[in-house]
């Protein structure tokens, strides 16, 4: 299924809201050049039910918390974890 509103922001450029259930690779893209309009920027804001942080940059990461890992791993058919596996520490720089 997929879903979309329409933000226009200035004469040249359109902003759409696209939300896929299920995602091919380059669906939204093929999606819209099928229909003749050039896709020069896509933004991802959330993975499922999981939203992205503002700002996180292009090929960059943050770590989910113990929720978010649940909530993936129910996804997946997987046991839920009861504590992170993960443990960050954090070093002082003198």
């Amino acid at each position: 299924m997929i879903a979309f509103g329409i933000k226009r922001l200035a004469p040249i450029n359109q902003w759409y809201n696209v939300t896929l259930t299920e995602g091919r690779n380059r669906e939204v893209r093929r999606l819209w050049e099928a229909v003749g309009v050039q896709v020069s920027r896509l933004i991802r804001v959330r993975y499922g039910d999981i939203p992205l942080p503002k700002g996180l940059p292009r090929g960059g990461w943050t770590e989910l918390d113990l929720a978010q890992t649940n909530y993936l791993r129910e996804l997946v058919e997987l046991p839920p974890e009861t504590s992170s596996k993960v443990a960050v520490e954090k070093t002082v720089v003198a």
